[in-house]
């Protein structure tokens, strides 16, 4: 029952882009502690970041560079159980390690909003997996965006999970490989059904843009992992892989496309979603 949970916020659309580090810690079925540091990622704050968890540019003036504070974080996650909730944090820590010239130890990484969704397959199917509805239907409050309280609300929600089920935390890691449920078929017809067996099954994810493999491989590469690719932004969704937008596309006075606004919009009003760049989607779908 003891492990870490970590959550970070980023500057920018780059996840290596880390600005605040939360890490949780739990001690016997406890979380004994909490924190929240802000870093210095030098590199630029973008408007819709800052937006979303209000960090600006002036906020990390004198605080740690990431590229010290990373070594000791990396130590301290060394041969532990990590949560985070969605694969968002493995992401940004693997990125924001190679981009320091660091090697990512060995962690056992759960992500809790793939173990909701096989703790509780039938409670949020509806309102969502994100971590603010989790949270608000187990009575648990908290400040979403600051990195040390979701960090915190992801190791309640680890804790919960067990309790409800039974599940201990050292199997957690091979039940989410596994269906959400038993019996699961996937619908046929479909060009690139989620693999049942894959790392990511149960989560929604849509492509904007033009990327620079094909986009039947990228469906294909999203698919092997568990991935169901969807072809429009709703509530539902929680991943959205934004590549090169053609400008002569986009609607008048637009940079950005329907799909690309949609999500924006989501995230504004609360809805747990990850923009992903194509390297980044690429860095999540090659984790084992």
């Amino acid at each position: 029952m003891d492990f870490f949970s970590i959550d970070f916020e980023t500057a920018n659309p780059d996840q290596s882009s880390i600005c605040q580090i939360g890490l949780a810690k739990v001690d016997a079925g406890a979380v004994i502690s909490a924190t929240s540091e802000l870093v210095d990622p030098q590199t630029h704050f973008d408007p819709y970041n800052t937006f979303i968890h209000g960090i600006e540019a002036h906020h990390v003036e004198g605080a740690p560079k990431l590229g010290i504070v990373l070594p000791e974080l990396l130590e301290t996650l060394s041969g532990n159980h990590v949560v985070s909730h969605s694969p968002f944090d493995r992401t940004a820590l693997t990125r924001a390690a190679e981009a320091h010239g660091l090697t990512l130890p060995p962690i056992t990484w759960i992500d809790t909003m793939r173990i909701a969704r096989r703790a509780w397959p039938d409670q949020f199917g509806i309102s969502g997996y994100g971590l603010s509805n989790i949270a608000k239907t187990f009575g648990i409050t908290f400040d979403h965006h600051d990195a040390g309280e979701d960090a915190r609300v992801a190791a309640l929600i680890m804790l919960r999970a067990i309790e409800d089920t039974g599940i201990a935390l050292a199997d957690w890691p091979a039940r989410m490989k596994r269906s959400i449920r038993p019996r699961f078929e996937t619908a046929s017809g479909k060009d690139h059904p989620p693999n049942p067996d894959g790392t990511f099954f149960g989560n929604l994810m849509v492509f904007t843009g033009a990327l620079s493999l094909p986009r039947g491989d990228a469906m294909e590469k999203a698919a092997e992992v568990g991935f169901e690719i969807k072809g429009s932004v709703s509530k539902k969704v929680g991943f959205i892989v934004v590549g090169n937008q053609d400008a002569k596309l986009m609607a008048p006075g637009q940079s950005k496309s329907s799909k690309h606004r949609k999500a924006e919009e989501l995230i504004a009003a609360g809805h747990d979603l990850k923009i992903l760049t194509e390297a980044d989607f690429l860095q999540l779908v090659s984790q084992d």
